[in-house]
């Protein structure tokens, strides 16, 4: 009895550090697509893969082409808010702190 336990607690830890160590830091998610409408994606990126402290969740409106994200505590709190308008070559990104008062990040270029 005392052995089926200690392989069920050994193969639990297993996984459990093996899911760990994967690529578990990115959820992506694709709307339904409604008729008259593109599909829209969200992304999710865990603060483990961001850079260690926050998490960030991006969704693309493919039907404006447009982009918002979201950078925000472990605790859901928004630290900062993005916006990027996405043209054919180029796309210009903004940010906030406060979701009232906008900067202009920059301009990217695709090569």
């Amino acid at each position: 009895m005392k052995r089926i336990a200690l392989v069920t607690v050994l193969a639990v830890a297993v996984m459990f550090f093996s899911a760990l160590t994967s690529e578990a830091g990115n959820w992506y998610a694709t709307y339904p697509n409604v008729p008259g409408y593109n599909q829209d994606d969200s992304r999710v990126t865990d603060r483990f893969s961001w850079n260690g402290y926050t998490h960030l969740a991006i969704t693309w409106n493919d039907t404006v082409y447009t982009a918002s994200g979201i950078e925000m505590t472990p605790d859901g709190i928004p630290v900062v808010y993005y916006w990027a308008d996405i043209y054919p070559s180029y796309y210009d990104l903004w940010y906030s702190y406060d979701s009232y008062y906008w900067y202009h990040y920059g301009t990217y270029v695709y090569y």
